[in-house]
């Protein structure tokens, strides 16, 4: 009687092409994971950096004010008076750019906006002293009702009309309309930011 032999293995082609890919993609991904990283720690040094310089700045103009804080008014030079009033200056920049209250003072313009003027652009001046206003209307009316607006708003010492000019835009030979393009400047009241509650609401 002879033996009945059963060959129990088993052999499968393996696809080698799908091995490649598959490392291709883990390769891919690792990459991408390393480079998201890489960028987030060159952002964040980058913001550590600009902090620290502030840190800086705000150390030296200190020393500044205790070296001179010793002395009376009468004992400081004109040179001297000029460079504590330039590092207070500076050191109120700083701190104005990051406690300035822009939410409030967008939703602060909005209110006082009238409906017919749209405003292109917004901007402050580099020490943050005033804050400009550009934009459009059909009418000068709309515009002096906004600058009679702001000048009665609390974070505002003043607001006066810096320009104002007349676009016309024929749309056909029968009709044309006039577009009124305006900047206004708003002085800002530094006293009324620097509090701890702005009255912004009141």
């Amino acid at each position: 009687m002879e033996p009945i032999i059963v060959n129990i293995a088993t052999f499968e082609k393996f696809d080698k092409r799908m091995y490649r890919y598959l490392m291709m993609g883990l390769i891919l991904i690792i990459v991408i994971l390393a480079i998201v990283n890489i960028r987030c720690y060159l952002k964040n040094r980058s913001i550590i950096i600009d902090y620290q310089k502030r840190i800086n700045g705000i150390d030296v103009a200190l020393k500044e004010e205790n070296r001179l804080s010793s002395q009376s008014a009468d004992d400081l030079d004109d040179i001297e008076k000029e460079n504590l009033e330039r590092h207070i200056a500076f050191v109120n920049t700083i701190i104005l750019h990051d406690i300035f209250p822009w939410p409030k003072t967008l939703d602060l313009i909005e209110k006082t906006i009238p409906d017919d003027i749209i405003l292109d652009r917004v901007a402050h001046s580099p020490n943050y002293q005033t804050l400009t206003l550009q934009g459009h209307s059909k009418t000068t009316e709309s515009v002096a009702v906004f600058l009679d607006g702001l000048k009665k708003q609390i974070l505002f010492k003043e607001a006066s009309l810096s320009s104002l000019s007349i676009d016309s835009l024929k749309e056909d030979e029968q009709s044309s309309k006039s577009i009124i393009k305006f900047d206004l400047s708003c002085t800002l009241d530094l006293n009324r930011i620097f509090q701890e509650k702005t009255g912004l609401n009141e």
